[in-house]
This record gives C-alpha cells, structure tokens and sequence, in this order.
C-alpha cells in the first residue's frame, strides 16, 4: 500500500514545480474544509452542524464538538456521511464560475476534508475537482488514504495536523506524505 501511495505520488511530486492551477486546489473563501460534529454527544437545535478548518472549534453551550480522532479512526466507510446530490455539485461548479454543464460533469464534487479524515458533507467542504492531471481528483484520494493511515494506524501525526495540511494545500501536502517529512504537516 505503501509503496503504490508513493508511486501513485511521484507524478505529483514532479509537478509541484509547476504552480498549481486555479482548479487544482479550492478556493478558501468558498471551500475553507469543514469538520462533521461528534455522534457521541446529542444534536440540538442551534447547534452547528460542522466546525471550519483552521477556525476555533469550541461548541456552544450544550451542543457536540468536532468529530475525534477516535471516532475517525474507529469509522470504516463514509457512506453514511455522504449525502451529496447532482444538484449540489451544479451549486458547487457554479460558484466557481463553471457553468458549462459538461465541464461540470468533468470535475469530481470533492471534499475538501475528506469524508474519512472527519469532514463534513456540508457545503463549505465542497469543490469541483479535475479528476485528470498530474494534481487530479485520483492522486488526492490516494493522499487520504495515506493521512488516514499516518493518522490511524502509524500515529504519525495527529489528526488536526492532517485537516490543516490537506485543506491548506493538498497539493504540498502529498509532497510532504510521499517524503516523509511528518513533522512539517500542517504547519
């Protein structure tokens, strides 16, 4: 597994020379990475329904923080989170300006903070994605696999450091995955 996540990298590891394009990572205003609320604490009304990357993750009185690395790491399979619908990845390609129906069709309606690092299926964690290219939809799926695995199972970073570096820049991110450098993750 390893070694084909690095393999699966090496492309982009080359290509981060080249500047990534506009399309190659979200924009963060529109996409800043949302955090799905904990399942252990019960759901009032009020309560947020996510918290936002980078953003202080305090809940209000008597409602659920964000998810943990436990429950993260207990988890198998996100389809349970996942609740996107056709029109949500129209939304999402029409607020970055695509508005072109097959070049919407294109692009992977992407999670900004993947579904299995704890992120939430609300809007703000959305971005239409290429799936082709040297930084496509493909090589960032790999790149979630691995922090889960760096998170999980290798301990190799915590799991706050792994929201921070894959919805800052996904693209650094996966070069610092494929390198080894854990310690610079999410700085």
């Amino acid at each position: 597994m390893k070694a084909f996540f690095a393999g699966a990298l090496i492309v982009a590891v080359f290509a981060i020379a080249d500047a990534p394009s506009v399309r190659e990572l979200p924009n963060p205003t529109l996409t800043p990475g949302a955090v799905r609320v904990t399942e252990t604490e019960p759901m009032y009304p009020n309560c947020p329904a996510y918290y936002v990357v980078g953003k202080p993750m305090v809940p209000p009185a008597n409602c659920p923080g964000p998810v943990t690395e436990t429950e993260v790491c207990a988890t198998r399979g996100t389809a349970r989170f996942r609740h996107t619908m056709r029109v949500t990845k129209h939304r999402v390609c029409a607020e970055y300006g695509i508005t072109d129906k097959a070049q919407c069709s294109a692009m992977e309606d992407d999670h900004d903070l993947s579904l299995e690092l704890g992120g939430s299926d609300a809007l703000p964690n959305h971005w239409p994605e290429p799936w082709n290219g040297a930084h496509g939809a493909h090589v960032k799926d790999h790149l979630e696999n691995e922090l889960r695995r760096l998170v999980c199972e290798q301990h190799a970073i915590k799991l706050e450091a792994a929201w921070r570096c894959i919805t800052s820049n996904w693209i650094l991110c996966a070069e610092q995955a494929a390198a080894g450098r854990y310690s610079e993750m999410g700085k």
